[in-house]
């Protein structure tokens, strides 16, 4: 609560964490922002940062989207694509994006429809104003 920062898993560079949102996209990149609907129960939040740390280096799961494309589990232990990346964070936490799908399957165009998170909007990369009111309102909301 109240860290700006960003767990992903973004080519070239595989699973990082950067210390703001949005910095790893090339300028001009629309990125949506996402809550979850209901919080996390802090204790196994401890697990789920483990594993996020415990991830960075490894490469993009190429394969892995690859497979959900041909319908085939061809996911990479210890690589991730972004999607499959944060669902099986939340699984950590005892959370899931979507009830019966492997975190494998999570393709990145199916994270919107997820019960579990509401949109509160976006920010484009490298623009100071859209940043920075974006930054604002989610430290008025966190901080």
């Amino acid at each position: 609560e109240g860290d700006l920062s960003e767990w992903e898993s973004w080519e070239p560079k595989g699973v990082r964490h950067v210390d703001r949102i949005g910095a790893g996209h090339t300028k001009g990149t629309r990125v949506d922002l996402y809550e979850l609907v209901r919080p996390l129960d802090p204790d196994k939040v401890k697990d789920g940062v483990k594993f996020l740390a415990d991830q960075i280096g490894h490469k993009s799961d190429y394969w892995g989207i690859w497979g959900v494309l041909v319908r085939r589990n061809r996911h990479t232990e210890g690589k991730w694509f972004c999607s499959e990346y944060i669902d099986a964070f939340l699984k950590k936490c005892g959370r899931c994006l979507f009830n019966f799908i492997a975190s494998y399957q999570v393709v990145p165009g199916l994270v919107p429809s997820s019960t579990e998170l509401e949109y509160i909007g976006y920010i484009i990369t490298g623009e100071r104003e859209s940043i920075g009111y974006v930054v604002h309102d989610l430290q008025e909301k966190f901080l």
